[in-house]
């Protein structure tokens, strides 16, 4: 949980037993006059209207944690590119998270063992198919010293990084991948056309990538504009998204590079 919710907790139960007091006040007595009977009326419609709102409220949240879908997306990305020999003992993989990435979502229930003891089956990014077994120790760091963040040394013993501003990593690396987190809200009006739009959550033609529960979350803010705007004559209010954090491989002289940091 919120760390801020140690401080809150202690005030719920009184809460919760006034409103369940007031509200069986009204209820038993719905009969009696129209007044009870109408607040009765609200008492049950706001009930509906919390479920809601606490529906949209998780679904607009699950957009606010960048950092995690970054590790889990890392998390599928690196056994594909991993160049390690049987022999030479248990690979490893070495990731550095930024600041931005441990504030929005990575935790350590994210992170896989360190210990060389999972057995990742590596899946063929051409077949989709399992090419082989492979025994892999990840190392996770989350150095946030200055000093240190501006010796190129440093630098050099990652494979990968989870970084908001790719300028601030030194050396060569490609973008793998970029991961969008929450940008504020959109008022969206009749006659707007959101296909392709690269700043809208949950539309068609959205860029790939993501973690499958960002995704998932994508596919029902798509159903819901769809059908919303329908029985709005076009008026929305939907999701603006921005990007975020960008994962990045240290680059490699035998493979193509698709986007490239130049040397800081």
């Amino acid at each position: 949980p919120h760390k801020e919710w140690r401080f809150i907790i202690y005030i719920i139960p009184p809460l919760l037993t006034a409103a369940a007091m007031g509200a069986n006040f009204l209820w038993n007595r719905r009969s009696k006059t129209a007044l009870y009977g109408m607040l009765s009326f609200m008492l049950a419609l706001s009930v509906v209207g919390s479920f809601l709102a606490s529906g949209v409220l998780l679904a607009i949240s699950s957009f606010n944690y960048p950092g995690a879908h970054a590790l889990n997306r890392l998390h599928q990305l690196a056994p594909q590119y991993l160049d390690h020999h049987p022999g030479d003992g248990p690979a490893q993989i070495r990731v550095h998270m930024d600041t931005l990435s441990c504030m929005t979502g990575v935790t350590r229930f994210l992170q896989y063992n360190q210990d060389p003891q999972a057995i990742l089956t590596i899946i063929d990014p051409v077949t989709d198919h399992p090419a082989k077994d492979e025994t892999v120790a990840w190392i996770y760091d989350k150095t946030e010293d200055e000093q240190k963040l501006l010796d190129p040394l440093f630098w050099e013993q990652f494979d990968w990084v989870l970084a908001e501003r790719v300028e601030r990593v030194i050396g060569k690396w490609e973008v793998m991948d970029t991961v969008e987190g929450y940008g504020g809200l959109r008022v969206v009006r009749p006659g707007d056309d959101l296909s392709g739009d690269p700043e809208i959550a949950g539309v068609e033609g959205k860029a790939d990538g993501g973690s499958s529960s960002m995704i998932r979350a994508r596919e029902i803010m798509t159903m819901a504009q769809i059908y919303g705007r329908k029985a709005t004559r076009g008026w929305w209010i939907t999701i603006r998204m921005e990007p975020r954090i960008r994962i990045l491989r240290r680059q490699r002289n035998d493979v193509p590079v698709a986007a490239m940091v130049g040397d800081w």
